[in-house]
């Protein structure tokens, strides 16, 4: 919540009485063109610090504090300047030195100015470097209120001509000021710190403080991690961070916190905690004070693919994570029961092709206690050497992390957090291979029968590659909440029902004509491939005359038609019983929505948003809106929403970003394969496939169109099935 904001002006008066009470001689003067010239030592200084009436200043504060500090530098003066230091009761004035001597600085009785900047009793504030400007090197999070260019006078008064020197401090926080406060937060382990993540929200330090002149700031990179600095409030205790608004004309957006304690020199992430603030309407200055968020343990978020890392190995019988800067345990590719046991034979199937509630789960992660952990698969491994998601830095030799000595430092250049993956090798035929040199971290991506993909890294390679599954690696997991999830929950029945959708069409890609398929989500809501190949070169039994990837596919049963990747038009290689995509996923839940449910979903929801035909990065497609969507929080505007024969309305990249941010849901107009190989109407018919048949030749699609003539949406339509439709996957959120 924004705390209350300071409302009285402090006086500070200070009159430094044994230094002047005993001066008998006039001050020394010189003349100059625009006053006399005084030795700062004759002044007695009478210095107003107020608050300007606009900014909040203080945060969860109502007031100064012992220790507060004030520092004042005066035009022409490049190598002292005035601290003032806040006893509790008033304000003390020392120079650089801790002393009243002032050496070096001199006073200009009139047409000079002087500058001032803030810090708060718990920021650790080094004394600033001198030169043509003065720099707080060492201050963090940075400065908290600061008065630019202000005019003071010297007047001379009294029969012992006392010199004094008056001027009023309007102080006033940074332009687009945000101060969140997390109270209750206990102090790091020894050698950690605290950051704070928030979109919309950047770091900043001092910059250059020019006396007499400005203030100006150093800024960071938006969504980049914001120092903490602990303080204790009253009989609270608690931690501050500061930034800057990076839009401050955003609007009610959603504002997502990531707190998260690191290692304070490699900066690589121990675990976090978080909290979602929805349609908060931030502006300059704002204070937040942030309360009951939710405690992920050793997870962190890196920004990108919607994926929440571990930040450790798979350890204990997999039950555990360790230490980020730990081998963890090495296990067999989809061994359930137990981890390494120096077997050369392999395990076959999939590597989750067994239900999450067996107590013999083949991925290992899944018996993580803290829920839905799994282990990545290859395309989310190889995330993590995008150099568009990330900056890798390599160590060798590094003593700190005990016998492995070397891994590689992961740094998102999206949030500014980091993993650590040590190089723990891996076993083969019971040796310990590369410990200290290589990492070989299983995926949850099939090569072949007998051979799994792994990511292989040292020092001047980053890349997957496959090993016989015999052999025995680590597992770095990944947190099942965010993977491929809208942001938003959907109600699918009469009984309360609700579902996430993945975060884009189901795509099956080979590299080898037929012999392996990769399933997957499209890389955005808004993908598809359409007439591009290889929904055109499909043949028969799940091959394809091309490499590449299909997002069309038949209705899927257990006749030979390989989840639908087949060219043929006979109704009878498609009898049978319905087979869902979702098996191909693992044991996450993901499934096909039934025709009802389709139905119910955008027809029998009270809200007054559940679905409008949309262009989206120049993609036409339908627009589902989660429980609840609240336009105006959002902050645009939704054209013909539940109209069914409503033309598709174009939105910008920004209004999806805000959409999607808030959990809508984008469905491509993809178009239907028809004839075998023949792609209609790619961008402007969409098909969606149900879980439910009608006869033995026909299933129920949830379908739409925009032409002149029809424009409908349709959740209960029929096509054959043989006939390539889109499939769009969701999963329980219950």
């Amino acid at each position: 919540m924004e705390d209350r904001i300071m409302k009285k002006a402090i006086i500070i008066l200070s009159t430094l009485l044994a230094l002047v009470a005993c001066v008998k001689e006039t001050p020394t003067e010189e003349s100059t063109a625009m006053g006399k010239s005084i030795d700062a030592s004759k002044v007695v200084f009478d210095i107003t610090v107020k608050k300007a009436d606009t900014p909040v200043t203080k945060g969860i504060k109502t007031s100064w504090e012992t220790g507060d500090l004030v520092y004042v530098f005066f035009e022409d003066n490049t190598s002292q300047y005035v601290k003032m230091t806040y006893s509790g009761t008033e304000w003390a004035y020392t120079d650089k030195d801790g002393t009243t001597t002032y050496s070096g600085l001199t006073l200009i009785t009139s047409g000079k100015k002087l500058t001032a900047v803030y810090f708060p009793s718990y920021v650790n504030t080094a004394a600033p470097t001198e030169g043509s400007t003065f720099i707080f090197a060492s201050a963090k999070p940075g400065f908290l209120l600061k008065a630019d260019a202000i005019d003071y006078t010297v007047t001379t008064t009294g029969a012992e001509g006392v010199a004094t020197l008056k001027a009023t401090l309007d102080m006033a926080a940074p332009t687009n000021l945000v101060q969140v406060y997390v109270p209750g937060l206990s102090a790091p382990a020894d050698g950690n710190e605290y950051v704070l993540t928030v979109n919309n929200v950047k770091p900043y330090t001092v910059g250059e403080i020019t006396p007499g002149g400005t203030v100006t700031i150093t800024p960071g990179t938006v969504n980049f991690p914001l120092t903490g600095i602990s303080a204790t409030i009253g009989s609270e205790t608690g931690y501050y961070f500061w930034g800057i608004l990076d839009n401050a004309s955003a609007g009610a957006i959603n504002y997502n916190f990531q707190l998260v304690e690191q290692e304070a020199t490699k900066k690589y992430a121990f675990s976090s905690k978080s909290k979602t603030v929805s349609g908060k309407n931030l502006t300059g200055a704002t204070a937040i004070k942030l309360s009951n968020l939710t405690d992920n343990g050793q997870f962190v978020d890196l920004g990108f693919g919607n994926i929440l890392w571990a930040t450790g190995n798979l350890k204990e019988a997999d039950t555990h994570i360790a230490s980020p800067i730990e081998a963890g345990d090495y296990y067999e590719w989809g061994v359930g029961s137990k981890s390494y046991d120096n077997s050369t034979s392999y395990p076959s199937g999939l590597i989750d092709d067994i239900t999450y509630t067996s107590s013999d789960t083949y991925d290992r992660a899944n018996n993580l206690s803290s829920g839905n952990w799994y282990t990545p698969t290859k395309d989310q491994m190889l995330a993590l050497g995008s150099t568009s998601n990330v900056t890798r830095t390599w160590y060798q030799d590094w003593t700190e992390i005990g016998d492995l000595n070397a891994g590689y430092l992961i740094t998102s250049n999206i949030n500014g957090l980091s993993l650590f993956l040590p190089a723990a090798g891996y076993y083969n035929n019971g040796t310990l291979t590369f410990a200290g040199n290589n990492g070989e971290y299983w995926s949850s991506t099939m090569n072949s029968t007998e051979n799994s993909v792994y990511l292989s890294f040292g020092s001047s390679i980053f890349a997957t590659s496959f090993f016989n599954r015999s052999y025995g690696c680590p597992i770095r997991p990944v947190k099942g909440t965010s993977i491929s999830d809208s942001y938003g929950k959907f109600t699918i029945n009469g009984s309360g029902d609700k579902v996430y959708f993945s975060r884009g069409n189901l795509w099956a890609s080979t590299s080898d004509h037929s012999a392996s398929w990769n399933w997957m989500f499209a890389p955005h809501q808004y993908d598809y491939i359409g007439n591009a190949t290889s929904n055109t070169v499909i043949n028969g039994g799940g091959s394809v005359s091309y490499d590449g990837s299909v997002d069309l596919f038949g209705w899927s049963t257990n006749a030979n038609t390989y989840f639908g990747i087949n060219n043929s038009t006979s109704s009878s290689d498609y009898s049978g019983d319905f087979v869902d995509w979702g098996t191909l996923l693992g044991p996450l839940g993901w499934h096909t929505l039934s025709k009802d449910e389709w139905n119910y979903l955008l027809n029998s929801r009270s809200d007054e948003y559940n679905y409008a035909k949309g262009t989206i990065h120049s993609v036409n497609g339908l627009l589902i809106f989660p429980d609840g969507y609240n336009q105006a929080a959002v902050g645009v505007s939704i054209t013909d929403a539940n109209i069914e024969d409503a033309p598709y309305t174009s939105y910008s990249n920004d209004d999806w970003a805000m959409m999607e941010a808030a959990g809508v849901i984008f469905l491509p107009a993809a178009g239907l394969r028809t004839s075998g190989t023949t792609i209609d109407s790619a961008g402007i018919y969409g098909n969606y496939w149900s879980s439910t048949e009608n006869n033995g030749t026909i299933a129920y699609v949830m379908s739409f169109l925009h032409t002149s003539d029809p424009s409908f949406v349709n959740p209960t339509f029929t096509l054959y099935r043989y006939e390539g439709c889109s499939v769009r996957l969701v999963r329980p959120a219950n």
